[in-house]
């Protein structure tokens, strides 16, 4: 069987300010209480651009 390494390549955040369109069928209010109990502004959401690079015995492969 080969063996696989899995990385993943961070390029940052988007933050979105138009936080009422993030989930638009979501509780607004509802929102922003679960976003600052997770210590995160009430503001906007930083959304993560994460790409998943798998290493095989010859190749890289980035997935996504």
């Amino acid at each position: 069987m080969n063996e696989l390494e899995v990385f993943i390549l961070s390029d940052g955040f988007i933050r979105d300010k138009n936080i009422d369109r993030y989930s638009p069928s979501a509780d607004l209010s509802a929102l922003k209480v679960l976003l600052k109990a997770n210590f995160r502004s009430d503001e906007y959401v930083d959304m993560a651009m994460n790409v998943p690079l798998v290493r095989t015995k010859d190749k890289l492969v980035p997935i996504g």
